[in-house]
């Protein structure tokens, strides 16, 4: 299992210095012996020589399980060899996005203020709809709102490609249960796919106040009003959204921004205060780990939120410790059993989820036995993400041929937040799942992240982000100093103290600045 996550700080470097004295005054004993295979390591400090992005463990070496053995690991925070600090800093579980074509060593840095890691080369696991599936309506999964097709952002958006051409197989091209709502004219909105009734409007307000707010709340006359799952949340972004091209840092949205929210029903508001990109929205998930949001400060509790202003999923501090901060609240009721899987192991390397009517394959494309790699850029099942769409495409698995790469909202009912590296020694998904280990930049035994086929629309050039869904750490890298220089101090929606808060903010080109900066 991994150790908990503690950054360098003057006191720790004096208390080491001090130490080191200490031992130097005494004389040597015969025996003496550090815990660890290598006693020259610290946790803190540790300096490696980062390996090749998204190097895979050996073909055939795929885990039989999602609770794969991490005892290798030796440290969860790394400084690698050009002084950048390596950390968890958004949480297993957390959706972004890579560009979908490149170099992933152009991106020695990351990108954006938490540094992500930058891989572009992601994995893949397909699914297909499966009308035997006994659903009874407890998880059906509400579209992705996402109708336009787009290349690797060469062009940007683009007709839909025919089968069999380049980009085809995106989410654009298949249709799920298309979003349908009801105004109930009482303040409330009921979703007639989930079957969840919400609140039409929000509050700001800080995490731990939304429990008692939401047992209080008498909208529409109900009183049994929930703070919404991670699952629930989700289930309401709309990926026709666009984060917009204007300076992410200021609180004035462009005029090319729309809202990862369907606004027709729902009330919406873009910060006025700080970044307009920062509409997080609180749910129960709490990351059953920590994050490292400050370099500094150290390791934070931390809940995942979703952004509607920016399209995102990651964890942020649910504590005051970094001052008062407030996130936006909007209730919900009804279909308790919503975002809850029923899987099958199917005996065939296959898994069907009758909750969502979605089968998926057990295994994913680093896995050796599912077809051969040759004609793709690498041959571990890393892809880029032109090749995760005909990986899944050109597939034909278990006696099917309708395999297609999951959208957004697809891959997301199938992350599991009770576990993580860090605390169940697994990726975040169900154990009746075979996953490939990675190693991450530092060299520590990780799993990957996983292409969608929604694009991201965000950055400058529409169409160059795809997102992804990380099943293992949502890795940063940030600046190792006693400075919070790693850790954005802007970000929070509507008011308080956003001392240290993180950021969703993407950057562009590492030829260039990030958008806004």
């Amino acid at each position: 299992m991994r150790k908990n996550k503690k950054a360098a700080t003057f006191w720790n470097l004096l208390l080491l210095v001090l130490a080191l004295v200490l031992i130097a005054s005494i004389p040597a004993c015969g025996g003496g012996g550090g815990g660890g295979s290598d006693s020259s390591t610290d946790d803190t400090t540790t300096e490696t020589t980062a390996p090749s992005s998204g190097t895979s463990v050996p073909s055939g070496t795929s885990d039989t399980s999602a609770s794969g053995d991490m005892s290798s690991d030796t440290s969860s925070v790394s400084t690698l060899s050009n002084g950048k600090v390596l950390a968890d800093v958004h949480g297993a579980g957390a959706q972004r996005s890579d560009p979908k074509s490149g170099d992933p060593d152009d991106y020695s840095d990351g990108h954006g203020p938490q540094g992500d890691v930058v891989y572009i080369y992601n994995y893949a696991r397909c699914v297909r709809d499966d009308s035997s599936a006994n659903t009874a309506n407890k998880y059906p999964i509400a579209d992705s709102g996402q109708n336009k097709c787009y290349d690797d952002g060469t062009s940007g958006e683009i007709s839909c490609p025919a089968e069999g051409a380049s980009y085809h197989g995106q989410d654009a091209q298949y249709s799920g249960n298309t979003p349908s709502y009801t105004d109930n004219g009482d303040q409330t909105v009921t979703d007639n796919v989930t079957g969840l009734m919400w609140q039409k409007g929000f509050q700001t307000m800080e995490w731990d106040s939304a429990a008692s707010a939401a047992a209080s709340a008498t909208t529409g006359g109900y009183s049994d009003w929930r703070v919404p799952s991670i699952q629930e949340m989700y289930s309401l972004i709309q990926f026709s959204g666009a984060t917009g091209s204007g300076d992410l840092t200021s609180s004035t949205a462009p005029d090319d921004a729309v809202p990862y929210l369907n606004t027709t029903y729902f009330d919406f508001e873009y910060p006025s205060e700080n970044r307009y990109i920062d509409a997080q929205y609180i749910t129960t998930a709490t990351y059953v780990s920590q994050v490292m949001v400050d370099v500094a400060a150290g390791e934070f509790e931390c809940f995942f939120g979703v952004n509607l202003a920016d399209g995102r999923i990651k964890c942020y501090p649910k504590t005051v410790d970094l001052g008062t901060k407030t996130y936006y609240a909007k209730f919900v009721r009804g279909n308790t059993n919503y975002g809850t899987n029923d899987f099958q192991d199917n005996g065939n390397n296959t898994i069907t989820d009758n909750a969502t009517g979605l089968t998926w394959m057990k295994v994913d494309s680093g896995d050796s036995s599912v077809r051969s790699l040759s004609g793709y850029t690498n041959n571990d099942g890393s892809l880029k993400w032109q090749e995760a769409l005909s990986f899944c495409e050109d597939m034909t698995f278990a006696g099917a041929s309708d395999w297609r790469l999951p959208n957004a909202k697809e891959l997301h009912s199938i992350l599991d937040y009770t576990r993580s590296p860090d605390t169940t020694n697994s990726a975040a998904i169900s154990s009746l799942f075979s996953i490939t280990s990675i190693n991450d930049k530092a060299g520590n035994t990780d799993y990957p992240f996983f292409w969608t086929s929604t694009t991201h629309l965000d950055g400058q050039t529409l169409g160059e982000y795809g997102i992804y869904m990380a099943f293992g750490e949502a890795e940063g890298l940030l600046d190792d100093s006693s400075s919070s220089s790693g850790t954005d101090t802007t970000s929070a929606p509507a008011s308080g103290d956003t001392t240290g808060i993180p950021t969703d903010a993407p950057s562009g080109a590492p030829t260039g600045p990030p958008p806004g900066s």
